[in-house]
C-alpha cells in the first residue's frame, strides 16, 4: 500500500488529494490564483488531518502541464521542492492526455486547452489504434480547420471533444459551421482517475528523482525563460 501526494490544476481550481494506491483519503481545491499563499498551508493541513508525514509518502503525483503559466509553475515547483525536501519521487502526468484517453472509448477525440493568445494546446486521441497524438498549439484558425479537416475526410467516425477550449471558443466554431457533442468529461476527469493512473505509473516504474519540467507547450516561452 503506497501514500501519495497529488497535486492537480484547470485553468479555474488547484486540487490537492492525499492517496493510499488509487484510492483518494482526503482532498481540498483551492482558486487558481491563490496558489503562491494557499498551496503549500492546504497541502500540510491535509497531511496533519490524516496524520501523515510527507517524509512517509512514497511519491508525490503532478500534472506536469500544459496549463495557466503561472499557476502551473507554481504547482510543479512546490511538488519539485517538496519531493527534494524529502527524498520520495516524482510521477508527472500530462492531464490532457489522459483527458483525451479516457473521456470514452468509441469516438475520436480532440481535447483542447485554452492556450491564451488565440492559441490552444491539442491532442487527439484515436480509438482504433488506442493512440493519443503528442502535444500541440494551434492558432484558433489552424484549429478549426483541423477539426474542419477531421470531420470532412472522417465522416463516418464519431468525433468529441474535451476540454475548455470549446466552450471559450464556442462563437468561432459556430460561425465555421463546426458542432461536435462533447466527451462523457467535457472539462475535466474526475480527480480519482488521475490518481489512479499515477498509481499505475509508479507501480510500473515510472517514477523520477529529478524535478519535473512543467509542459509550456509554446517553444518560444522556453526561449524567454
Amino acid at each position: 500500500m503506497a501514500h501519495a501526494l497529488l497535486l492537480h490544476y484547470t485553468h479555474t481550481t488547484i486540487y490537492t488529494a492525499l492517496c493510499l494506491d488509487h484510492s483518494i483519503i482526503t482532498q481540498a481545491t483551492i482558486p487558481h490564483r491563490a496558489a503562491g499563499s494557499m498551496l503549500m498551508p492546504t497541502i500540510a493541513r491535509l497531511l496533519e488531518q490524516e496524520g501523515v508525514d510527507i517524509h512517509s509518502c512514497d511519491y508525490i503525483a503532478c500534472n506536469s502541464g500544459p496549463g495557466p503559466f503561472t499557476t502551473m509553475r507554481t504547482v510543479v515547483a512546490t511538488a519539485n521542492g517538496l519531493a527534494y525536501g524529502a527524498h520520495i519521487p516524482l510521477v508527472p502526468f500530462q492531464a490532457i492526455t489522459l483527458l483525451a484517453r479516457y473521456s470514452t472509448s468509441t469516438a475520436t477525440v480532440c481535447a483542447a486547452l485554452n492556450a491564451f493568445c488565440e492559441e490552444v494546446y491539442c491532442v487527439w486521441y484515436y480509438p482504433h489504434t488506442r493512440e493519443v497524438t503528442s502535444l500541440q498549439v494551434y492558432s484558433v484558425d489552424a484549429w478549426i480547420d483541423a477539426l474542419r479537416q477531421y470531420i470532412q475526410q472522417n465522416p463516418k467516425q464519431p468525433l468529441q471533444y474535451a476540454g475548455n477550449a470549446y466552450e471559450i471558443y464556442r462563437t468561432a466554431l459556430i460561425k465555421a459551421g463546426i458542432h461536435i457533442e462533447p466527451s462523457q468529461y467535457k472539462e475535466d476527469l474526475p480527480l480519482a482517475v488521475y490518481a489512479q493512473q499515477s498509481t499505475l505509473l509508479w507501480h510500473t516504474d515510472q517514477s523520477q528523482l529529478k524535478p519535473i519540467i512543467p509542459t509550456y507547450g509554446k517553444p518560444y516561452i522556453l526561449r524567454t525563460l
